[in-house]
């Protein structure tokens, strides 16, 4: 079973750890042109699934709750261009973040797959994308060239309202991200292993950071964080991949 095949089953089955109590699949849904896999699935408001990956580009599928394909969307351009994160915003588009021809990029399509916009700002990669409820877009990755994390806080429209860079030790990048307590929760990584975790409010000003070193060092993950009901927040890592390890870390406010 190829790798395609892997990932696309992740996606769209319901599954137990348990290999005695596996349910039965409500459906399956293969999708060829995700030749490099899928990174991020999202429900929408009517039901119906998107998800993004690496498909000779960025790609963007719509499916039903059936499993049905409506669309597919492909930025073209960049063979190794890829979708790491997409939301549904309030109005229905599907905003979509992720990196083509080596740049941070953001597409956003309409409900029916039509490109609205397309923004490249700049070298790196965008790994997270969420909207505030103010309706602001919101925008985590990295710049390249030196390695710097990034946050971006746009318009609807994609024009920046703020654009920050964060220094913290060595090539820091962010990969999650939460609205929080009127703020921004990111979670991070820096030394290409150890965590970070970073609040901001909505200026893009530092509010605090904690960092949790291992020294994970390669084939590092940072996989989510959520708020928990004390307003602390628990990150859900998988320090060695290599070696199957996963971890969660819990924060206090």
């Amino acid at each position: 079973m190829n790798k395609l095949v892997i990932q696309c089953i992740l996606l769209c089955l319901v599954f137990s750890q348990s290999v005695k109590a596996q349910p039965d699949a409500g459906w399956k849904k293969f999708i060829p042109a995700f030749t490099g896999g899928c990174y991020d699935i999202y429900l929408c408001q009517n039901s119906d699934i998107t998800v993004c990956g690496l498909a000779s580009g960025m790609g963007v599928a719509r499916l039903s709750n059936v499993g049905r394909e409506i669309w597919f969307y492909r930025l073209n351009g960049d063979a190794l261009g890829r979708g790491n994160s997409l939301i549904e915003t309030d109005n229905g588009d599907i905003v979509v973040g992720g990196k083509s021809n080596d740049h941070f990029t953001v597409v956003r399509l309409s409900s029916e797959g039509n490109l609205v916009w397309r923004r490249d700002y700049g070298s790196g990669g965008c790994n997270a994308v969420i909207e505030l409820k103010n309706g602001s877009l919101v925008f985590a990755g990295y710049n390249s060239d030196p390695t710097i994390a990034r946050l971006i806080i746009a318009e609807e429209d994609g024009e920046p309202a703020v654009d920050r860079t964060y220094e913290f030790h060595s090539q820091p990048r962010f990969w999650s991200m939460r609205e929080s307590d009127n703020a921004i929760v990111l979670l991070g990584s820096y030394n290409q292993g150890n965590v970070w975790l970073s609040k901001v409010n909505f200026n893009g000003e530092q509010q605090w950071a904690h960092e949790y070193q291992q020294n994970f060092v390669l084939y590092s993950s940072y996989n989510g964080l959520v708020t928990t009901e004390d307003d602390g927040f628990t990150l859900l890592v998988t320090p060695d991949m290599q070696q199957g390890f996963h971890g969660l870390i819990k924060y206090d406010a």
